[in-house]
């Protein structure tokens, strides 16, 4: 049987100056409009059957990268990638050498059941917004490591909203997730190597953290006088357990009364609630590791007046009560509270009290502040946080050791002055 044709793309050289974006959004303080597409790597593709007459090589800005526009797709391969499968069924062929895009989104469908749905929601939302609007035209064969540094740098100049600089953090997340794709593409036979393996990622010193990306958390005074104002709120309570566990959302969501003990004062975090097209789903945790926390007086005090609320409206509700899992926090009818709709309403509380607006995630960060303010080992507060490792916690906290630091030294010199003082 005759070789079918070998296609080949080859690269154009492109000034950026001279490339009309699809988007345009401004990256400079010079008001210079920066394309948001493939084009802003000044890389134009296009299909060659007689082979690559530009040597492979593109302009990206003031350097030259290679984009290894001779390589073909490999002889043999069949037409599909499960034998017996026709082209209809699986219409990504590894013979198509298909644009990026269109492999992240068959790579998305075939992960839809092997990650969390929050997971996977923010999986779709960086290919979304960072990897597809810039790389998506381009074909897998013509990636390599400099094409996607390069994204790196624009991302993190120009990325974000409105064309403001992107965090480091998320960067590295969308390195995380192009990566884990391109790896699949290998073992899919789309690629010989995996070009993300070895790119160099962002670097910062998580105590050099911009204040735009610090986490916006709030003081004890302000804490408590949120809870003050929430006193009479029908999620008092979860109010409560947000500031008082550092939680998340869905952990909170998914409590159940068989995971409370008010007599011991404590709860066991072993599961999550999660609702995604309109399905609402009792997972694991997050990272798959079940923790016990303890809690304090006003937090177990907020759960018995949540429990003696809930028993006067399953009464209410009498045999319209639908609360198939016992869980902590539930609606009038006893079906579990909508995730987005709990963070709405925290959004309208802190815009009506008198407290800095801060999102509800942010309560987690504020409980881990608060309890680093007190002297709390940071293996403790990563623990309680339910963190897979330490140096998660170090990362996200590290920017608030310099005041620790000083809080201990005048701590110990006033310990140190007293004793050699002795006795009166």
């Amino acid at each position: 049987m005759p070789e079918p044709p070998v296609r080949r793309f080859t690269g154009t050289i492109v000034p950026i100056r001279n490339i009309v974006p699809h988007q345009e959004r401004s990256c400079n303080s010079t008001g210079t409009n920066v394309p948001t597409n493939s084009e802003a790597l000044g890389v134009t593709l296009h299909s060659d059957q007689a082979g690559a007459r530009s040597g492979g090589r593109a302009r990206v800005g003031a350097s030259w990268l290679s984009t290894g526009v001779t390589r073909s797709r490999r002889p043999g391969w069949p037409e599909s990638r499960m034998l017996g499968q026709s082209s209809e069924e699986n219409p990504l062929q590894p013979s198509e050498d298909p644009p990026l895009g269109e492999y992240l989104d068959e790579w998305l469908e075939r992960r839809v059941t092997q990650l969390r749905p929050s997971s996977w929601r923010g999986y779709r939302n960086t290919i979304g917004a960072y990897l597809k609007p810039t790389l998506g035209a381009v074909p897998l064969s013509e990636l390599d490591r400099r094409t996607i540094e390069r994204l790196y740098t624009q991302l993190l100049r120009c990325g974000g909203r409105r064309g403001k600089p992107l965090s480091p953090k998320t960067v590295e997340h969308a390195h995380s997730v192009l990566r884990g794709a391109l790896k699949d593409a290998v073992l899919d036979g789309l690629l010989d190597v995996n070009p993300a393996a070895h790119a160099r990622r962002p670097q910062h010193d998580p105590r050099e953290t911009e204040i735009d990306e610090d986490p916006q958390i709030w003081n004890v005074e302000q804490a408590a006088h949120f809870l003050d104002e929430v006193d009479d709120h029908p999620q008092r309570a979860l109010w409560h357990l947000a500031v008082g566990t550092g939680a998340r959302r869905g952990e909170m969501l998914g409590l159940r009364w068989c995971d409370v003990d008010l007599d011991a004062r404590v709860i066991r975090i072993c599961r999550s609630l999660s609702r995604v097209g309109g399905v609402t789903r009792l997972l694991g945790t997050k990272t798959s590791r079940n923790r016990t926390l303890s809690i304090g007086e006003s937090v177990a005090a907020a759960l018995i007046r949540e429990r003696q609320a809930q028993e006067a409206r399953r009464h209410a509700a009498g045999p319209a009560w639908r609360d198939e899992w016992g869980l902590v926090f539930t609606d009038g009818d006893g079906t579990p509270l909508d995730p987005m709709r709990v963070t709405r309403e925290f959004r309208r509380l802190v815009r009506v009290l008198d407290v800095p607006v801060i999102r509800l995630h942010s309560l987690r960060h504020t409980h881990a502040s608060l309890l680093l303010a007190q002297g709390a080992p940071m293996k403790l507060v990563s623990e309680r946080l339910g963190h897979a490792k330490i140096a998660m916690t170090m990362d996200n906290y590290a920017h608030l050791l310099p005041t620790m630091d000083g809080e201990a030294t005048a701590n110990l010199d006033a310990s140190l002055r007293e004793a050699r003082r002795g006795p009166a």
